[in-house]
């Protein structure tokens, strides 16, 4: 960070914060919006969640296939069970 922010003169980090806000999904198409100057909740809020998310993905690409993936899990009600079950095929070498 430092070379890519020039330091003042008196040796301090010139640094300028980016965020505007707090946002949470809290639930299926539900989310809640504190952008400082507005508040808003529910689908709104979900919405523009998901668009910022997307918005800071770096390559086209990668936006194109979150959207995707978000978007057939959202019609599907498609939900990932992440078990671990049964016996390990690379157990740990001793």
């Amino acid at each position: 960070m430092s070379s890519a922010v020039p330091p003042k003169p008196n040796g301090m980090l010139n640094v300028f914060d980016t965020t505007i806000g707090s946002m949470a999904t809290i639930g299926r198409a539900e989310a809640v919006a504190d952008l400082g100057w507005v508040r808003f909740s529910g689908f709104p809020a979900w919405l523009a969640w998901l668009f910022i998310h997307l918005i800071h993905l770096v390559q086209f690409q990668n936006r194109l296939l979150v959207l995707i993936q978000w978007a057939w899990n959202y019609f599907t009600w498609n939900r990932y069970a992440r078990l671990i079950t049964g016996k390990n095929p690379l157990p740990l070498l001793r």
